[in-house]
């Protein structure tokens, strides 16, 4: 391994001190309020040295958005591809609530950041991408498949592996945002509500 020389060790830190700083910006007042102007601020810095780092605002928010995947992605790739179909996609669904509660600022980005989607995609598109390794989607996506192709869940018209994906995403993602909210102060074993949940509705996708 190549070992950093002292300017690559700095420049990492500035970089990382940057995003940190944009997230809790995002985190505390929203995407639209994120400015090089109130970052350089935070860290002390100049805004205009900020540009040796990041050559726009546009250039920061999709390094958060790429460190708040990667994070996710580094998340549910720790659940066993081993494991039974519906028991791999339960606790895929356990991951994502896992990454929730342990990265509050990267969550609530992807909660609320609109990554822009292409106009004409198609079910073609999203099926090529699913190919991606590293994607939360994706890995989902191929979650569904592997249950379908096993016959453990049920293709009906209108309701394919993609609309399959598309509901198990929303529901983990439904309870997150309740449970990092007020409502996660509630008196409940949410750890025990939520795998029964994810297992009566994954389960439900393979009823005949």
């Amino acid at each position: 391994m190549k070992t950093r020389t002292p300017r690559e060790r700095r420049q990492e830190r500035t970089r990382h001190d940057i995003l940190t700083a944009a997230i809790d910006i995002i985190a505390e007042d929203g995407a639209d309020q994120l400015s090089l102007r109130e970052i350089a601020r935070r860290i002390d810095y100049s805004p205009a040295a900020l540009y040796r780092h990041f050559d726009s605002k546009e250039a920061i928010v999709d390094a958060v958005c790429n460190e708040a995947n990667r994070r996710l992605g580094d998340s549910l790739a720790v659940v066993p591809e081993t494991l039974p179909p519906v028991e791999y996609l339960i606790e895929l669904g356990m991951a994502y609530l896992r990454f929730a509660d342990e990265n509050p600022q990267h969550f609530h980005f992807i909660a609320t950041w609109q990554i822009p989607m292409p106009p004409d995609v198609t079910r073609e598109d999203i099926e090529q991408a699913a190919d991606n390794p590293d994607d939360p989607f994706s890995r989902l996506y191929r979650g569904i498949q592997r249950g379908i192709d096993a016959g453990k869940l049920h293709v009906r018209p209108g309701y394919g592996a993609l609309e399959m994906a598309f509901s198990v995403w929303a529901l983990a993602h439904g309870m997150a945002v309740l449970q990092t909210q007020r409502l996660g102060r509630m008196p409940i074993d949410f750890p025990a509500a939520n795998r029964q949940a994810f297992a009566d509705f994954i389960t439900g996708m393979g009823s005949a």
